[in-house]
């Protein structure tokens, strides 16, 4: 899958102003199923025809294959908006409950890095209420018609509450996926993640398809991006694009993303936020200040973890977590089992869906 991931890469540097649409070169006759099924894997189907749109590289593709394309694509948008009406149904519901609601990831995020809510492809909807306000929110969405997923904790003990950090729900008709987290990450894996305190403390409201919906402000979700490419052991290349397009905003505050990254109190959270902007930037060539260059190239464990983080990419390596990881993470023992758990964690998750994370 190498030679696809590398135009897989190539296409997205179009999509993000880093490459010229006519520099851009097309997979070889015979060769485009396997190019089609990379993007599948990589969670990039929408972001390649977005990427093919621009100029006249679309007219370039076979006509039968720009029609499979197109198509396939129509469905994923279709999805995405579906999506994104239902996160502002719901996100409406808990907030007249009085339940102080985050949505994260998914259809909000699409939003605040690409202005729409079909360009970037998401499985499921997060939401994150504060510990005391979940059975109270698994009662609302109880309402709407969301069940146990029937993965993860089932949603009925308060002891949950302390061994786990989401439950996973699911409409009636099984179309919808909602994670109701509590905590972002696992408690085995809070090293690399913000106070929760934090992310409502610097909340921010999105304009979701006319419903606005409370969200992670931009320059707080750079050490949620960097976790959830850590957390899932780096193999999706979709989460550095999400990383470079962040990065991209010209609206971004810089000095307030990392003057919350230092207030963090989780020694992992600047690690993992450097290493995602080096590697976006390796492969998207992100417009980086002078200054965040030089701080994130200090970070010499970080650096050196690039080249790995890559490879695993290129060669589509999932879950993947070895000693050198450990080492150029610049984990203990202890720390490194603890976030090997979480890892094994959403790799049972994840292999119970049958969409792609995230």
């Amino acid at each position: 899958m190498t030679e696809f991931v590398d135009l897989l890469i190539q296409t997205q540097r179009v999509r993000l102003g880093a490459a010229e649409p006519e520099s851009l070169e097309l997979p070889p006759e015979g060769a485009w199923q396997g190019f089609r099924e990379a993007a599948a894997y990589h969670g990039l189907r929408l972001g390649t025809l977005v990427a093919f749109s621009q100029s006249d590289v679309l007219s370039r593709v076979p006509l039968g294959v720009r029609s499979d394309l197109e198509e396939e694509c129509r469905r994923h948008s279709t999805f995405q908006l579906a999506q994104a009406v239902e996160l502002g149904h719901l996100a409406g519901h808990l907030d007249r409950s009085g339940i102080t609601a985050l949505a994260f990831k998914g259809p909000v995020l699409t939003q605040q890095l690409f202005g729409d809510v079909v360009s970037r492809e998401s499985a499921d909807l997060d939401l994150l209420v504060p510990n005391g306000s979940v059975f109270a929110a698994l009662e609302v969405l109880g309402k709407e018609g969301y069940k146990w997923a029937e993965m993860g904790p089932r949603p009925n003990q308060a002891a949950d509450l302390l061994s786990d950090h989401a439950f996973t729900l699911q409409s009636d008709d099984g179309r919808f996926l909602v994670d109701l987290h509590w905590h972002v990450a696992e408690d085995v894996a809070l090293d690399f993640v913000p106070e929760l305190s934090s992310l409502f403390e610097g909340s921010e409201t999105v304009d979701l398809l006319g419903h606005p919906v409370v969200t992670v402000s931009r320059e707080r979700q750079l050490p949620l991006l960097g976790f959830h490419a850590v957390k899932h052991a780096w193999y999706l290349l979709k989460w550095f694009v999400d990383i470079a397009a962040l990065a991209k905003l010209p609206e971004f505050d810089w000095d307030a993303a990392f003057r919350f990254i230092d207030s963090s109190q989780s020694k992992g959270v600047a690690r993992v936020s450097h290493l995602g902007l080096l590697v976006a930037d390796r492969l998207f060539d992100s417009p980086l200040p002078p200054e965040v260059r030089r701080r994130i190239e200090r970070d010499r464990r970080a650096t050196a973890l690039v080249p790995v983080v890559i490879d695993d990419i290129r060669t589509s390596r999932e879950y993947n977590m070895s000693e050198q990881h450990r080492i150029l993470l610049g984990l203990n023992a202890g720390a490194w089992s603890r976030l090997k758990t979480a890892v094994a964690r959403v790799l049972e998750r994840a292999s119970r869906r049958v969409r792609a994370p995230g």
